[in-house]
């Protein structure tokens, strides 16, 4: 087919505008976390491809790694997993896993 058509146009329920994120599929999902637009973020957010809505799945806030980007991240057996990444001023080296 080799054309574009627009899913979700970011309005409503979605994340901020940002930059440097990795976004993961998984079983007919797209997942991000963080990035960068002006601010650091670190909220985790759910695209559902089949329905073309997001759902933000965590805020950030509590129990949670430092706001970050450029983060390495898999998913495994239902399990985020990210490594890494730089704050504003602060590379990581450390490993969290969201389920």
């Amino acid at each position: 087919n080799n054309s574009w058509s627009t899913l979700h146009d970011g309005s409503g329920t979605a994340p901020s505008q940002r930059a440097n994120i990795v976004p993961k599929f998984y079983k007919g999902k797209i997942y991000i976390l963080g990035g960068y637009g002006g601010d650091n973020f670190y909220d985790v957010w759910e695209f559902n491809i089949s329905n073309s809505s997001w759902i933000r799945l965590h805020t950030g806030a509590g129990t949670a790694p430092a706001v970050r980007y450029n983060y390495a991240m898999t998913i495994y057996k239902n399990k985020i997993y990210i490594h890494g990444g730089r704050g504003s001023v602060t590379q990581y080296g450390d490993v969290w896993a969201f389920n």
